[in-house]
């Protein structure tokens, strides 16, 4: 019986990795900055796996509930939303657009808690409605690698492409473009 409490209760200890990793992303980066960018992207990446398998555990243990689809959104927010943003800000060359960089990465997290909260009021078994803001994060933790090794946004166009990329992203998160599940 204690056995199976404890199984029930896994994915969402899983769940509070994922948040706890991005957590220490976000302080990390607040207290050592760009020097704690690579460890912030394994981190982020490593949170990406963490959240993959809570959800496949809840559901192939059918203990999957309201509680823990909330839980996973809140963790989603910190380590794909807020973690990545902070992230791409490590940049000079970002923060020194101004306001087109603040304004494009805000209106991400905004777009993912937008998804976020859509996802927890459906029933969206079979698919995804907008992308998964897993996915966006990941999609800009890569691209934070890419900036990281190489001189694009020194280029003058470079951060004006990124903010796009993170419009793009944004779009995607709330639009009502259906996404299919991997699993």
């Amino acid at each position: 019986m204690k056995d199976r409490v404890l199984l029930k209760q896994l994915p969402n200890l899983l769940t509070l990795l994922n948040m706890v990793l991005g957590l220490v992303v976000v302080l990390a980066l607040v207290w050592r900055g760009p020097g704690y960018r690579l460890g912030a992207c394994a981190l982020i990446l490593l949170a990406g796996g963490v959240d993959a398998l809570d959800g496949k555990l809840a559901r192939l243990w059918d203990v999957e509930s309201d509680f823990g689809k909330q839980l996973d959104s809140f963790a989603d927010l910190v380590s794909f939303g807020l973690a990545p943003v902070l992230l791409t800000l490590t940049h000079p060359e970002v923060r020194a657009l101004g306001w087109p960089s603040y304004a494009s990465l805000g209106l991400y997290v905004l777009a993912g808690a937008f998804r976020l909260a859509r996802f927890n009021l459906g029933d969206f078994r079979d698919y995804f409605l907008g992308l998964p803001i897993t996915a966006a994060g990941i999609i800009l933790v890569l691209v934070n690698l890419l900036l990281h090794y190489s001189p694009i946004l020194e280029l003058g166009w470079g951060v004006a492409a990124l903010s796009g990329l993170v419009l793009l992203l944004a779009a995607l998160m709330a639009s009502r473009v259906a996404v299919k599940r991997p699993w």
